[in-house]
């Protein structure tokens, strides 16, 4: 997808001013704090220093990928003039190129050449000039985002952007000002997120002619990070081999018969969704760690042949068909709020032991438990506290006859977070309910059970 720029927040001034987030960012989107002034200012927790310098102006930048809950950020420095302003971009997947600072003194200050790495970046040029009275003039062919006159007090900060359609030729931008100024430049560039399969097989991570920066678009695009959502949209039969750890943000099969092998694991902080025929032999975890809501997985049929696990502090999936993994396989909550959304999730066992904040809604269906392997505890919600549920008559359900184990709450289990289980299967294999657990409501039908000691609510 191309980048795109979003907004600019107010530019604030002093020794330690606290910079806002621009209105109308959103999670992912690319914060780019640019600062002036007479020192460089310490880098903030979690922010990375693009770049800074000193030598006439100070000129310092830093970014971050956002989280959707960002406000503001304050910044330590020294030094009155101080000039500081954040500014969003959408559709970055990361940082590229920057040149070297330039200086000057007198009416005009230029940015290095800067070579792009791949089609479509996005260039950013920043001027900086300090205290006296004057007005910027921005580069041709590009967009002022910042253009923030010097005072007697405080530094000037001009920011502009360009699209650049073609890698690797140089690019170099000079702005100038009214008044003979010391003055610093200083251009660097951002990759466009969105990754596409090309078709063929290939590894995930090596295979960079597989991917493009556009469906069915020339190769060459660098792997995806965890800003990228991915797309296999080619109709074709091809094999993309999972190695090591994988991220994406967000990944759609819409075409095709994609099959997803080896051993590799995906940290997915988007949705997912598969097309009926996709296989997914691939053993690894596929973990969704969205910190935001809204998030879907539909997999239209397609089993899971790996571990699959929810865990993002404050983030929500909804089923959009029945999930399904291997009989053998564990699914987990980790962190957050699933709801089965009128689906059915069948897996081999079910974790979520432990005092983190999350829920599951059942609503009328089930997580189906299918473990095969005998004396398996195959539910695990030993820790029950921070665990909520809602449904009417869905819950947790057993079907294979094996011996197998249910535990809930010996920890900060109670009646009123206790689910519903229920047994499928008729069968002479014992089901132990661990001793110290809870549950809700209990349907047996002609399985045989062993209750140790425990109290059933």
């Amino acid at each position: 997808m191309a980048i795109s720029f979003v907004a600019a927040g107010a530019v604030v001034t002093g020794a330690n001013p606290t910079v806002a987030v621009p209105a109308g960012y959103a999670e992912k989107d690319l914060l780019v704090i640019v600062t002036t002034g007479t020192a460089t200012p310490t880098t903030p927790a979690g922010w990375t220093s693009r770049g800074a310098q000193g030598l006439g102006v100070f000129l310092t930048i830093f970014y971050k990928f956002a989280s959707g809950t960002e406000s503001s950020v304050t910044l330590t420095v020294a030094g009155a003039t101080t000039k500081a302003v954040m500014l969003a971009y959408n559709g970055v997947s990361a940082a590229d190129t920057i040149t070297a600072f330039g200086t000057a003194t007198g009416t005009s200050v230029a940015t290095a050449a800067l070579s792009t790495t791949y089609v479509n970046e996005y260039v950013i040029s920043v001027f900086a000039g300090n205290t006296a009275a004057a007005t910027w003039t921005a580069p041709a062919s590009t967009t002022t985002r910042v253009n923030s006159s010097p005072t007697a007090t405080v530094n000037g900060l001009l920011i502009v952007d360009e699209a650049k359609a073609a890698s690797g030729a140089g690019t170099a931008r000079t702005a100038t000002i009214s008044s003979s100024h010391t003055l610093a430049a200083v251009g660097f560039s951002i990759i466009p997120s969105g990754r596409y399969w090309r078709g063929g097989t290939g590894t995930w991570t090596t295979t960079t002619t597989n991917w493009s920066f556009s469906s069915g678009g020339l190769g060459g695009a660098p792997a995806p990070t965890a800003n990228d959502p991915v797309f296999f949209d080619q109709a074709a039969t091809y094999t993309v081999t999972l190695t090591g750890a994988l991220t994406c943000f967000g990944m759609t099969v819409s075409a095709g018969t994609v099959t997803f092998s080896s051993t590799g694991t995906i940290a997915n902080s988007g949705s997912m969704s598969l097309v009926a025929g996709t296989v997914w032999s691939a053993t690894g975890t596929v973990t969704f760690n969205s910190t935001s809501t809204g998030r879907t997985v539909t997999t239209n049929g397609v089993t899971i042949n790996g571990f699959i696990t929810f865990d993002g502090v404050g983030g929500a999936w909804s089923l959009g068909s029945t999930l399904t993994t291997g009989v053998t396989l564990i699914t987990t909550l980790t962190n957050g709020s699933l709801n089965l959304n009128g689906f059915d999730l069948s897996t081999g066992s079910f974790s979520s032991s432990n005092t983190n904040t999350r829920s599951i809604a059942f609503g009328t269906n089930n997580i189906v438990i299918n473990q095969t392997t005998a004396s398996a505890i195959v539910l695990n919600i030993a820790t029950a506290t921070g665990f909520t549920w809602t449904g009417t008559t869905g819950g947790f359900t057993s079907t294979a006859a094996v011996v197998k184990t249910f535990v809930f709450g010996t920890t900060g289990g109670t009646a009123a977070n206790a689910p519903n289980l229920s047994f499928t299967l008729s069968g002479t294999a014992v089901q132990t309910l661990t001793t110290g657990s809870w549950f809700n409501n209990l349907s047996f039908g002609t399985t045989a059970f062993n209750p140790g000691t425990t109290a059933l609510a």
